[in-house]
C-alpha cells in the first residue's frame, strides 16, 4: 500500500513538473509578448524587437509587399542575402531553432513568401 502511494505521489509530481515546463514555455515566448510598433521597432536594440516579431509577421507583413514598403515599415535591414532582407531580433540561447543570432527573414522575388 505504501509503495502504491509513493508511486502515485511520484507520478503526480512528474505530471505537475511537465505541465509547469510546458506552461512556462508557452508564457515565456520571447518572440510574442508585445504588439508591433513601428517607432519602437526602429529605435530598439534587436532583443527588444524580438518581443514584436510574431505580431509583425502575423499582422503587418503581407505576402507580395515590395521591398520599399517593408523598408518604410521596418527601416533598413541588418543584412541582405539572395533577395532576402534580414532583421536581427537578437541572440537567444534557448529559442526556436537552437542558439545564436535570430532574424526575421523577408524574401522577395519569385517564389518568395
Amino acid at each position: 500500500m505504501t509503495s502504491h502511494r509513493n508511486a502515485t505521489s511520484i507520478f503526480i509530481v512528474f505530471v505537475v513538473v511537465v505541465l509547469a515546463a510546458i506552461l512556462s514555455r508557452l508564457l515565456n515566448d520571447p518572440f510574442n509578448d508585445q504588439d508591433f510598433d513601428r517607432a519602437t521597432w526602429g529605435s530598439s536594440k534587436p532583443r527588444k524587437r524580438a518581443r514584436m516579431a510574431t505580431d509583425l509577421i502575423e499582422n503587418h507583413l503581407d505576402q507580395g509587399m515590395k521591398q520599399i514598403e517593408v523598408i518604410e515599415l521596418l527601416g533598413e535591414p541588418d543584412a541582405t542575402r539572395d533577395e532576402t532582407d534580414l532583421y536581427s531580433v537578437g541572440s537567444w540561447r534557448f529559442s526556436r531553432g537552437g542558439s545564436g543570432e535570430k532574424f526575421v527573414h523577408i524574401a522577395y522575388g519569385t517564389g518568395a513568401r
